[in-house]
């Protein structure tokens, strides 16, 4: 009986160093996988700070930074050039002159003075500046090829002296004179009544586009005949809109007249030429003609006559 407590609790002691191992062991493998755990948290993050810092010191993240501000610069200086450029009416402002003619022309002041027979070609921007023609006994050609010109000190397109001037205005090409100069008052009045004003002949005439503001007082107008074929005219004025004193003959073309103050076509001699021609006959062959006026839409001093192939609009203020 003894013997066999003996044996029992001999087997009850190796059970209990047995279990005591076991638990051993198994702490052991817990520490060793922390230790791997750690081992590995370790190691993944080192990877990343090293990728961390790699980026850094490889200047990645600077250099982006700087790619993009030196992209910002570029564009910005691009932006500068180009707002210089569109509107660089004051740094390139003038206008280029093209003609076959030696010395016919010369420039002062913004005034382009033509004194020789021949075709002008005038193109640019010019916020103060006019063109003149002298040149007496002679047929003189200007043409617009893309003009902004503008006015304060009298008409912008004055002829002086000349047997016969046309004013062009170049195919395609979209052509705008500016009558700056402050209202007329009464009978007072500057050299040149009108925008564009000829003590000679005129015609004005091409397959382009003239656009007319004329603040001071008539839009165009000569002394002697006046001839318009082809082009697209708009004249915007206080006075008549388009006047030649002899007679006004519209060929062809699409106008648009508006006078705020006074007649849209306007015809003033009644007298026979010396050539047989009856003075103060209004004529409209062809084209599109539309007025707006406050007075007469087409005064003729003598006769008006329009052809079926014309279209002619009348309204009054």
């Amino acid at each position: 009986m003894k013997k066999l407590a003996a044996f029992i609790l001999m087997i009850i002691m190796a059970a209990g160093v047995l279990t005591a191992c076991t638990a051993k062991n198994g702490g052991s493998g817990q520490d060793g996988a922390a230790s791997g755990n750690a081992g590995q948290n370790a190691q993944s993050t080192d990877p990343g700070n090293t990728s961390s810092d790699s980026g850094k010191d490889s200047g990645v993240s600077d250099q982006t930074a700087d790619t993009g501000n030196q992209g910002i610069s570029d564009q910005s200086q691009n932006n500068d050039a180009a707002s210089s450029d569109s509107s660089g009416v004051t740094a390139e402002e003038g206008l280029k002159v093209t003609t076959e003619v030696s010395d016919g022309w010369s420039e002062k002041n913004g005034v382009y003075t033509i004194t020789s027979a021949g075709e002008y070609s005038f193109e640019g921007n010019l916020s103060e500046g006019r063109i003149v023609v002298k040149a007496k006994g002679q047929e003189v050609s200007v043409i617009l090829a893309g003009v902004t010109l503008s006015s304060a000190q009298d008409s912008v397109i004055y002829v002086e002296d000349a047997e016969e001037v046309t004013v062009v205005a170049q195919n395609g090409s979209i052509n705008t004179l500016n009558d700056n100069r402050p209202r007329k008052v009464g009978n007072s009045e500057l050299a040149g009544n009108a925008c564009i004003y000829s003590k000679d002949d005129l015609s004005v005439q091409g397959k382009g586009t003239l656009i007319i503001n004329a603040q001071y007082n008539k839009g165009i107008h000569t002394k002697n005949d006046l001839k318009i074929k082809n082009l697209t005219l708009n004249v915007t004025a206080v006075g008549t809109a388009i006047q030649g004193n002899d007679s006004v003959e519209i060929k062809s073309g699409n106008l648009t007249l508006v006078s705020s103050d006074d007649d849209g076509i306007k015809t003033k001699d009644t007298d026979v030429s010396s050539k047989g021609k009856q003075r103060g006959v209004v004529t409209i062959e062809s084209g599109t003609v539309s007025i707006t006026a406050k007075d007469e839409c087409i005064n003729a001093a003598y006769d008006i006559q329009i052809s079926a192939e014309a279209t002619v609009t009348q309204n009054k203020y």
